[in-house]
């Protein structure tokens, strides 16, 4: 490989009787140029509450309340809870929001409450983690689908 060549990257087709595909290109995701034009996220400033019904506390990778919207009820999200100054908080979410990858949970509102601000996020069913502490034999397929996806989002953040 010579100067800015790099190997090919080879994943897994979970739908192939071959276990790697080399004819599969491997996509990169680029930071979209006009993020930096867009305008900023809107920050409610009320209590998620007022929103959302509060359920379980959990903890994937930091600590979350699952919740419910009060008006459709149809999906669990994330909401997270910090304690930081409005300035940290939006460039926290302007970093999040730059960054986004079909890889990483989205982020769907920002409410404030006082002294703190709260992200609602997609929910994440597990994490790499969780499926390294159970008892379940996977395939290379099925290994390859769930490594993918935190492959990607990896080189997306290299590449900025």
């Amino acid at each position: 490989m010579h100067g800015n060549q790099h190997r090919r990257t080879i994943w897994a087709d979970p739908i192939s009787e071959s276990t790697m595909d080399p004819s599969k290109p491997f996509v990169r995701m680029r930071k979209r140029a006009n993020a930096a034009q867009e305008p900023f996220r809107h920050v409610y400033d009320q209590s998620p509450w007022e929103h959302y019904e509060a359920g379980a506390e959990a903890f994937c990778g930091r600590d979350v309340t699952l919740a419910r919207h009060r008006g459709h009820k149809m999906g669990v999200v994330h909401v997270q809870c910090l304690k930081m100054d409005r300035s940290s908080v939006e460039s926290r979410i302007k970093t999040i929001d730059q960054y986004k990858h079909p890889s990483f949970p989205r982020l769907l509102d920002v409410y404030n409450a006082g002294e703190h601000h709260f992200l609602v996020w997609e929910p994440v069913e597990f994490s790499v983690q969780h499926l390294l502490n159970i008892d379940l034999r996977l395939s290379d397929a099925d290994i390859a689908l769930i490594i993918r996806p935190v492959l990607e989002g990896i080189q997306f953040l290299q590449d900025q």
